[in-house]
């Protein structure tokens, strides 16, 4: 998603006459959250054991999970375009564009 806005506003920049100084490195999701990929992958399953832990039924645990993990699919996938454009806008204005 990240290279994918980055592209997109590049090209608009380009198309616009204003060309981008380089292309941008974007963070890794690591670095944007500050919490390691690992760490917020078993966020999700944690949030499982949690609702098991608590006494809830299956039926009602996994779901939990799930809306925990379409909140951090729907977080990360928002956190890489903001960035990619943050990171693209900001060099173009470092080249005086």
């Amino acid at each position: 998603m990240a290279s994918l806005t980055a592209a997109h506003i590049e090209t608009a920049l380009r198309d616009s006459g204003a060309a981008p100084g380089r292309q941008v490195r974007v963070p890794d999701m690591g670095e944007l959250r500050g919490v390691a990929a690992p760490d917020v992958s078993q966020r999700p399953y944690q949030q499982v054991w949690t609702a098991l832990s608590e006494n809830k039924d299956l039926e009602a645990a996994v779901p939990a999970g799930e809306t925990r993990l379409n909140q951090l699919v729907e977080t990360d996938l928002q956190l890489a375009k903001t960035h990619a454009a943050q990171a693209v806008m900001s060099e173009a204005r470092g080249a005086g564009l």
